[in-house]
């Protein structure tokens, strides 16, 4: 990131929020204060940035790397952009009511609306949006961010910091980001919904009287035989093109931020592909755990073994409905494209499902991962004749829970052992749920948001564990169990991170199918793991 770009941002939006001042007189301290912050901010920015050009300190920014990634990018950025946002509508507000109050003076009549009036509904609004957000200030985001700043500024200057000062405003900002994202993906959800309604206008408008519906297009399924037309389908019309942007605010310069990611978008152009953890070098001793074991992936570059707690390039999200898996057709490979396309055996589960829907809706499961700090967002969209569902979270707001062929993933209540379901997934095959859970799990524990180690459901319900015990794998101390699922009496091998905040997280799993006792394991099944 550019501190010094942000920086001068927070020093454009000061400028901007001082032109409050003359109008709303009777919020002049709350004004005051404001803008004090954002050039206290700037200030910090332009302090941090000095430090990372001189090569002297700049080994010491691998000490506040994650907070500034958490302050500055994640939480900051938005902030800035949400006030921007708020001066660009107060800024084509103002320009309509001069045209409004020139035609009234022309015309002899009186006036509808004044500036002053303008500029205090929008400071009121703005002051109401922040602290309903976040259930303080905005004056009191905006020292957090100051504050925490100057201890990080600190530490790059090689000074000793308040490390007491840092975890409550760390506490503060990492809650506050999570409604942030929240909420983006809720605007996220309204924005595609509003999109389908405008595409579907759009066809309306333009289908010719007389003209029969296009059929649906036939997707091929692996139990029935492939059909081809040999017409080709017919392109849909381009969508409407999109409204004119706002006028900008004299003096503020726009605030680079990543626009938000709406499930129809592929993530080939918004999200660079996270890069697997470097493993450490190590000599011929192995008696402590290695550096991925202690901390999340980080972004150096290095390529391993297909691993869902190591992805390789997820260029475009993963889809998957409730009984088949299905996979986006984009040229970029996913790392799960090559863990879904390894099932090589099939493990019928009987359906324990009790609910039929009519017209056998289509559910299909996106993952959305962010590379800058690997959050995860998931997106349900519900396909049926009538109409089409979408439903949105963050990955970290779930917990996941089998009940024999169906996995439940269920927001917590306020009871311990309460929850509020959101999604039943039902799956025909153990591999494919197996999968499933275990991607599931992997992503959520990348999350640097809540460690998977804080969380229960890292294990698959319906199993029994056999055997468990350490193994190594590439330099790395692995856990490694044994399950059998009680009702397939099916065998898998599981290993997942031993150590650190990354414990739990699955790292791969074999089947075990050519089995010389049904009712035993022996080590001689091992040699031919599915």
């Amino acid at each position: 990131m550019n501190l010094l770009d942000i920086a001068k941002s927070c020093e454009d939006i000061a400028r901007g929020v001082f032109s409050f001042l003359p109008h709303v007189p009777t919020a002049s301290v709350d004004i005051s204060a404001v803008v004090a912050e954002l050039y206290a901010i700037g200030a910090s920015l332009r302090s941090l940035d000095g430090s990372h050009k001189t090569p002297s300190r700049r080994q010491n920014f691998t000490h506040i790397a994650t907070d500034l990634e958490l302050v500055v990018r994640a939480s900051l950025r938005q902030t800035l952009r949400d006030i921007y946002d708020s001066l660009s509508r107060m800024n084509q507000a103002i320009h309509i009511t001069n045209l409004h109050n020139a035609a009234a003076t022309a015309a002899g009549t009186p006036i509808a609306d004044t500036i002053a009036a303008l500029h205090k509904r929008t400071w009121d609004g703005l002051w109401h949006y922040f602290y309903t957000q976040a259930g303080y200030s905005l004056h009191l985001r905006l020292k957090y961010y100051k504050q925490m700043l100057e201890e990080m500024s600190a530490i790059a200057q090689g000074e000793v910091a308040d490390e007491v000062m840092l975890a409550s405003c760390r506490a503060a900002i990492t809650t506050l980001r999570v409604i942030q994202d929240r909420q983006v993906a809720i605007q996220a959800q309204q924005e595609v919904q509003k999109q389908h309604q405008q595409h579907h206008h759009h066809q309306q408008q333009h289908q010719m009287p007389g003209q029969f519906p296009q059929q649906p297009p036939f997707h091929h399924h692996p139990h029935h035989p492939h059909v081809s037309a040999s017409v080709p389908p017919v392109p849909p019309p381009p969508p409407p093109p999109p409204p004119p942007p706002a006028p900008g605010v004299p003096g503020v310069t726009p605030v680079a931020m990543p626009r938000a990611v709406s499930p129809d978008d592929s993530l080939e152009h918004i999200l660079d592909p996270p890069r697997a953890p470097e493993p450490p070098k190590r000599k011929s001793s192995m008696k402590k755990a290695g550096s991925f074991e202690r901390q999340r992936p980080n972004r150096k570059e290095h390529r391993d073994s297909i691993h869902w707690s190591n992805p390789t390039s997820p260029k475009s999200p993963v889809d998957s409905s409730s009984d088949t898996m299905s996979l986006s057709s984009n040229s970029f490979k996913h790392w799960a494209m090559k863990v879904y396309g390894s099932v090589t055996t099939s493990t019928p589960l009987r359906s324990t499902g009790d609910m039929k829907f009519p017209g056998r809706p289509q559910v299909t499961f996106s993952f959305f991962l962010r590379d800058r700090d690997h959050r995860v967002r998931v997106l349900c969209k519900v396909k049926s004749d009538k109409r089409t569902a979408y439903s949105s979270t963050v990955i970290t707001s779930l917990l996941i829970h089998r009940e024999g062929s169906c996995l439940m993933l269920c927001h917590p209540s306020s009871g311990e052992e309460d929850r509020v379901a959101w999604a039943n997934l039902q799956f025909s095959t153990l591999e494919y749920m197996v999968l499933f859970f275990c991607t599931f799990i992997a992503l959520r524990g990348q999350d640097s948001s809540d460690p998977v180690s804080r969380i229960k459901d890292y294990q698959l319900d319906g199993e029994e564990l056999v055997f468990s015990g350490e193994t190594i794998d590439n330099h790395y101390i692995h856990a490694l169990h044994i399950y059998v699922d009680t009702s397939t009496r099916a065998v898998r091998l599981h290993a997942t991170v031993l150590h650190g905040e990354l414990k739990h997280v699955p790292v791969w799993t074999a089947f075990i199918h050519q089995r010389r006792h049904v009712h035993g394991i022996h080590q001689r099944d091992f040699a031919c793991p599915s």
